[in-house]
């Protein structure tokens, strides 16, 4: 039977949820509409996947920490069984599938058989698990998936989203085991009382494992839907969805010590942290604004629950931590040694044959073109109009518009320099209100589901920079659909689903800087790494592709050594050039940084191990985080072209295709005080070359 205080919780719930949807309604007329609300659903599916299998865990008393790993582990499997080993993707997909559900077995084998906590035990497969995606990829992502395959993700039955119909189906199967059956009464027993569980004769061993299983099977169904939506798949799959799931099922009334829940609450507090999400973001509020909210909400409603279940405090319901030395009696067991020991070792093959890889990682497998090694100029071919076209778009003719710009990331000085940019060209033009909204990481669902909201609120145009080219696809042509001008800068997407891109410049060309610079300072024999964002960001992906063809050409006698992720995140950066420094020793001879937050990083690393002017740090960054470096001759010089520029020209390009003078075959554009940019590559306009920062210049510039 339901506790009293459990319906009390859920009758909250659906009181608040009705109070939110009503405020919201009134601060956006677009809140509400059928279509809206439809594409939240879409939105919300694979989280609501996970969170219904995490009801099952933490109402064991349980946590499974490692549902995004499985996810991003599928979905890479599903890239490699139907890409490299030649699967019919359907049978690619069960097998993925069957694997991440084997996954969740594994984690609950771990718990059951072995007796580690869930925390610890799930703590480590989350690492595990996203390391085996990260190394099975080799930094590649799979993508070309054929039309079909979309239907799961972006498609619609009966107007309602393909994933939706899913997403019922499992949350009636769930709420029924849970409230009605043996297995269901026997999860709450368990968490209520263990012990007491296990003398009235309940399968405890059982059913975590089963629990645990299913979780594994939940994050796996969502990793194909995930791939299905976004259109590629990536290793970075599913990071911090864990995380989304946990909130919405403690938000729902899932007691955090076991022993009380239902799906019910948990689909309700899905639904409040998904309404929160869009009716906030439609209502003009950022995206930091909108965590906060939804922290504070999710603060509020654990208070709530202990206050409805002051039993769950009691010692007899205590977890505490496994203590140093039953490691020691772990590992003496047989069984303990027969498991652990074949993993080990597998892992350790594994790694050391990521490590022996000898091709470079980072770089995308587009085709290159590298510049002649004397500096004679690339002779550019002209190229017909390959980008796309907005469906029955308005007269906007020298009427005021409404721009929003979604970046990577918001928080870091490269796009703080271009937002500037982006606001003096709306200022100086006079008829344009611009406003910038990013994730607060370089996170390219939340990047997705920001453009989306956006979408819906009506905006006249958006511009972006992005985080992956394929995945960003669907939703920039959703854009296009509805009429909306759409033009990229700093990283592109596919060209058809946006009209122009704004190119900071050739990716040749900065690979040939970037590369005659460090073997300048490392010498021609010299060995290097490099710290990036992450493998699947467009623009470094092409950049490190073109600088492995130019350095094979120009420099052969350079050596590579590895190419770190660092996910843009200052402290991220510093510790991976740090691991670098002590990994390689004296064979390190030079560190590039391929973004503004990794190179001044990667010059703070070498400063404090002492190694100023035995390895060469050279990339792109902005003057003033390079400032202090370049005057302590840490660093001889920095590219980068000026990124207050960069957002001024996308203002000016959106704001010309707007009015429609830039036009498909244009040759070039007029941007303001930038003067005509020219148009390359059939639907790109180049900034301009590259500038380059020495001790002598660096101090004539402020951003």
């Amino acid at each position: 039977m339901i506790p009293k205080s459990l319906i009390r919780h859920e009758t909250f719930l659906a009181i608040l949820l009705v109070i939110i949807l009503a405020v919201l309604s009134f601060q956006s007329d677009k809140f509400l509409t059928v279509s809206n609300l439809l594409n939240q659903g879409r939105l919300m599916t694979e989280i609501g996947l996970i969170a219904l299998a995490m009801t099952f865990v933490i109402a064991t008393g349980g946590i499974d920490l490692s549902v995004g790993s499985i996810l991003g582990l599928t979905a890479i499997l599903l890239g490699v069984f139907w890409q490299k080993l030649g699967m019919p993707l359907p049978l690619a997909m069960a097998a993925a599938v069957a694997a991440g559900t084997f996954a969740g077995f594994v984690n609950g084998l771990i718990i059951t058989r072995f007796n580690v906590p869930p925390l610890i035990a799930t703590l480590g497969t989350l690492a595990l698990y996203r390391g085996l995606a990260e190394g099975i990829s080799q930094a590649r992502s799979v993508r070309g998936y054929p039309e079909w395959f979309f239907m799961f993700g972006q498609g619609a039955v009966l107007g309602i989203p393909t994933q939706l119909w899913l997403f019922f189906a499992a949350a009636v199967i769930a709420a029924v085991i849970l409230a009605y059956t043996t297995w269901g009464r026997s999860t709450y027993a368990i968490g209520a009382n263990e012990t007491g569980a296990r003398f009235s004769g309940l399968p405890v061993e059982k059913t975590k494992l089963a629990v645990y299983t299913a979780s594994g099977l939940a994050a796996a169904l969502a990793a194909v839907i995930f791939v299905s939506r976004v259109s590629t798949t990536r290793s970075d799959m599913g990071t911090g969805i864990e995380l989304d799931a946990i909130t919405a099922v403690v938000l729902g009334g899932t007691s955090i010590f076991g022993g009380r829940g239902t799906i019910v609450g948990t689909i309700l507090g899905l639904c409040v942290i998904q309404a929160l999400k869009n009716g906030l973001s439609l209502a003009g509020v950022t995206g930091d604004g909108t965590i906060m909210l939804i922290g504070i909400v999710l603060i509020l409603a654990i208070l709530a629950s202990n206050l409805f279940e002051k039993a769950a405090l009691d010692s007899s319901m205590s977890r505490p931590a496994l203590p140093l030395e039953a490691v020691w009696t772990i590992w003496r067991r047989k069984d303990m040694r027969k498991y652990l020991l074949p993993a080990l070792l597998t892992l350790s093959f594994s790694t050391s044959a990521a490590y022996a890889a000898p091709t470079w990682t980072g770089g995308d497998d587009l085709p290159t073109n590298p510049l002649a090694c004397d500096a004679t100029p690339a002779k550019i071919e002209a190229k017909a109009y390959d980008g796309g076209s907005p469906t029955n778009a308005p007269d906007r003719k020298g009427k005021p518009i409404t721009v929003v710009d979604v970046p990577k990331l918001v928080g870091i000085g490269y796009f703080a320099a271009t937002t500037k940019g982006i606001a003096d060209a709306a200022a100086e033009l006079g008829n344009v209100k611009a406003k910038t909204d990013g994730p607060s990481k370089a996170n390219i669902d939340d990047q997705i589901t920001l453009i989306d909201n956006y979408i819906t609120s009506g905006v006249d145009g958006i511009l972006y920079a992005a985080n992956d080219p394929v995945a960003i696809a669907p939703v920039l042509k959703k854009a296009l659909a509805a009429g909306i001008n759409v033009v990229g800068y700093d990283a592109n997407s596919q060209p058809d689903s946006r009209q122009w891109f704004v190119n900071q410049a050739e990716f040749n060309g900065i690979a040939k800087a970037t590369i005659d610079a460090l073997a300048a300072e490392a010498g021609e024999d010299g060995k290097f790494a490099i710290v990036t964002s992450t493998f699947t960001t467009p623009n470094q992906a092409r950049w490190i592709a073109e600088m492995a063809a130019y350095q094979a050409k120009c420099h052969p006698k350079m050596e590579w050594l590895e190419t770190v992720e660092a996910q843009e995140d200052n402290i991220l950066s510093f510790n991976q050039a740090n691991t670098l420094i002590n990994k390689y020793g004296d064979d390190l001879k030079g560190i590039v940084g391929m973004t503004s937050v990794a190179t001044p990083a990667a010059a703070d690393a070498v400063t404090q191990a002492g190694k100023c002017g035995k390895i060469a740090v050279v990339g792109l960054a902005t003057p003033n985080a390079m400032k202090p470096y370049v005057a302590a001759g840490c660093v001889k010089s920095v590219v980068l072209w000026n990124p207050v520029d960069l957002g001024y020209a996308a203002m000016h390009v959106l704001r010309a295709v707007a009015d429609g003078t830039l036009q498909p075959g244009a040759t070039s554009v007029k941007a303001g005080k930038l003067g005509d940019l020219k148009v390359i590559n059939g639907s790109e306009i180049l900034l301009g070359a590259p500038t380059v920062f020495t001790k002598d210049t660096i101090n004539n510039f402020d951003f």
